[in-house]
């Protein structure tokens, strides 16, 4: 049986000693992480520079309001952080997933 975890289990609290550290989990959880930031870059790349920065670009008055806020959640940063981190906890509620994903966000 595979002790690999899965992204679909409910979240629980580790409370030290549970992690499994046997050597073929680590390529696992690598390869994991690293599909999971290139995800996180491609997903900022096309939400964020193709979406938000064009429409502030091409239209006047979604620049009035896209540039305001942008500067004021870049200045407040926790604003930010909580309104994303929030929004991935929902996307699962109680799963791994949605942790991971505001993780890496």
């Amino acid at each position: 049986m595979s002790r690999r975890r899965r992204t679909d289990w409910p979240v629980r609290s580790r409370t030290g000693g549970d992690a499994d550290l046997a050597g073929a989990v680590g390529p696992h959880r690598l390869c994991r992480t690293h599909r999971a930031a290139h995800a996180d870059r491609d997903a900022g790349l096309v939400l964020f520079t193709f979406t938000y920065a064009t429409l502030a670009a091409k239209s006047r008055r979604a620049e009035v309001i896209l540039v305001p806020l942008l500067d004021f959640l870049q200045s407040v940063p926790i604003l930010g952080f909580s309104i994303t981190i929030v929004f991935f906890l929902q996307l699962t509620p109680g799963r791994v997933a949605g942790a991971e994903l505001a993780a890496i966000s």
